[in-house]
């Protein structure tokens, strides 16, 4: 009789459960780091989040990898049957993403090529250069809104603060540029995540509302008989129809942002 079943031990029970508990721990330990790396590299979407934690098992061929057969079966039956023909329609459908890519990145492009989804967008996003990103907001700021859905990341927010304090251009775009400013503001969670923005991008927030209001406090002294309501040259609106009442000092307090004239 051995020691263990002297003693009443299952050495093999114990071992199998060794190898359980210890796989368990790995799996644990392997999928915390992949959300640390996903946190870490900013995805926009959980989708993208929940992909890079799912495939946390999987490892990198290395150079010395082969595969020992070739398989027997076809992959794409479908594209041995059509053959030349099959091949020319994909590059013809490759040739027209191409065009329709090009054509987003350079300003955004007509309303009918902008993405339809959030992930085609932020795809879009992240390959535009910044001068790109600000003709994209100024071009298509409600289709922006619209594609973002509900809610707002800080970093998308962030993004946009730094691209609109980097690239604003002057009067001709101070009213969609605060239309979307206010439209980012009514999103959930906005209020939470301009507290995560960080000491930078706040001052980035200040210095594009200081030169909003120094924009619109020198237009024409046209705009303010237009608003012979309004109470100080603060809170003088641009005139349109859709952003009736719609000011910078309005929307920077959304912002936090306390603006007085100079």
């Amino acid at each position: 009789m051995s020691d263990g079943q002297s003693l009443g031990v299952d050495f093999g029970k114990l071992r199998k459960d060794f190898v359980t508990a210890k796989a368990r721990d790995d799996c644990y330990s392997r999928e915390n780091d992949a959300k640390f790396r996903a946190v870490n590299q900013r995805v926009a979407t959980y989708e993208e989040f929940k992909g890079i934690v799912d495939a946390s098992h999987l490892k990198p061929l290395e150079k010395d990898d082969k595969i020992q057969a070739r398989p027997k079966h076809t992959w794409n039956t479908v594209a041995c049957q059509s053959g030349a023909a099959a091949s020319g329609s994909v590059s013809a459908a490759a040739t027209a993403t191409s065009a329709r890519a090009s054509s987003r990145s350079n300003g955004g492009g007509s309303a009918a090529d902008f993405p339809r989804s959030f992930h085609d967008f932020r795809k879009l996003w992240r390959k535009s250069s910044s001068a790109d990103r600000y003709r994209l907001l100024v071009a298509h700021g409600d289709a922006v809104l619209q594609v973002t859905g509900a809610e707002i990341s800080s970093d998308f927010l962030g993004d946009v603060i730094a691209v609109l304090d980097e690239e604003f251009s002057g009067e001709a775009d101070v009213l969609c540029t605060l239309r979307l400013l206010h439209g980012l503001s009514s999103m959930k969670r906005f209020s939470l995540n301009l507290d995560f923005l960080s000491s930078q991008e706040k001052q980035k927030v200040t210095s594009l509302f200081e030169r909003l209001l120094e924009l619109t406090l020198s237009q024409d002294n046209s705009l303010s008989d237009a608003r012979a309501g309004s109470s100080s040259a603060a809170h003088t609106a641009v005139d349109d129809s859709d952003t009736v009442g719609l000011s910078v000092q309005t929307v920077a307090e959304l912002y936090g942002v306390s603006l007085s004239p100079s």
